[in-house]
């Protein structure tokens, strides 16, 4: 999506936003430390994903898709941004041709909307598995692979039409399609979490592991989806009010900075939401820095708490019975 801080830093005629090199280096640092954790995360959940085989379960190749989008965001797309951002604050003498420009706001915007609907397919996934279980079971691979496929071809798809309009006609054209697309991606994933919110509010309280294990990851990956399209979506409203309602303020100027700012930090956000609330991660994660004798420690004292609460469930049940 194009960027409305860049678009009025090269507008001559606005005197509104001088120039400031300290403003500048602040901002290009908080992308910079963004891009490093960005680079470091997600390669990290690629890597443990690589190493460990508790973690190649079905409902988390789409986790790995969008960790993978978000890499390719941190290597490719995140530092040209850095250097567009820097050349308009003239903090360094380079040009940006149009060319760079053009192939900037492709990447970032196939990678971006490739992360996003990750996302969307996560809710959709849980969804599915939620109120059809015994279907979801039966699903094959296969079908994950043909989801992961239809991710990167609609992704491809949205940022040819958007560009297309973008430079082929104007930014307030591009906001037409990025408006009911927003909308749709907004319902959704609100549809999703809402229907699997009140379909857990029915359900008896359940004791097996593997059950609770499932609703664990369930809220988690709706949680990170739902991240995601919070950090989007005030990028689609500030262009929105700029380009369309042609809003030219001091404010605007500041959300349209804070929103690019989320819409890059939400990509550094997921893995350490995987290594803290989904435990094959954190298993993961303690076994590639710690080594094996403690993870195997932490493994005992977990099965320890999960049958000692077992037989005090199973006590509690006993003496129900005798009374």
């Amino acid at each position: 999506m194009k960027n409305i801080s860049s678009n009025v830093r090269s507008n001559d005629t606005n005197s509104m936003y001088p120039p400031t090199k300290a403003e500048g280096i602040a901002v290009c640092s908080v992308f910079i430390v963004a891009d490093v954790f960005i680079v470091r995360g997600n390669l990290l959940t690629l890597v443990l994903f690589a190493l460990s085989k508790k973690l190649r379960k079905r409902s988390l190749f789409l986790v790995i898709n969008m960790a993978f989008s978000d890499l390719l965001l941190g290597i490719l797309s995140l530092p040209i941004y850095i250097v567009m951002w820097g050349s308009s604050y003239r903090l360094w003498n380079f040009e940006i041709s149009r060319s760079l420009e053009i192939s900037f706001y492709c990447v970032d915007t196939a990678l971006s909307q490739a992360s996003l609907l990750s996302a969307v397919f996560i809710s959709l996934e849980r969804f599915h598995a939620i109120f059809w279980p015994l279907r979801h079971r039966t699903l094959s691979i296969q079908v994950y692979r043909v989801a992961i496929s239809v991710v990167w071809v609609l992704s491809i798809l949205v940022c040819t039409i958007v560009n297309l309009l973008l430079w082929l006609k104007s930014a307030k054209e591009s906001l037409y399609f990025w408006i009911p697309y927003a909308v749709t991606i907004l319902l959704l994933l609100c549809s999703c979490n809402i229907g699997i919110w009140r379909k857990s509010l029915h359900r008896a309280v359940v004791s097996q592991q593997n059950i609770v294990n499932s609703q664990r990851v369930t809220k988690t990956l709706l949680f990170v989806s739902m991240l995601a399209l919070i950090c989007w979506l005030p990028l689609v409203v500030t262009n929105y009010l700029y380009f369309v309602h042609e809003i030219s303020a001091s404010w605007l100027f500041l959300a349209a900075v804070i929103a690019n700012i989320l819409n890059y930090i939400n990509s550094c956000i997921n893995p350490v939401i995987y290594a803290f609330k989904i435990p094959e991660f954190k298993r993961a994660l303690l076994f590639l820095a710690a080594g094996k004798k403690e993870v195997a420690t932490v493994m005992k004292d977990e099965t320890r708490q999960k049958s000692s609460a077992s037989v005090l469930a199973f006590d509690n049940q006993d003496m129900d019975t005798k009374l």
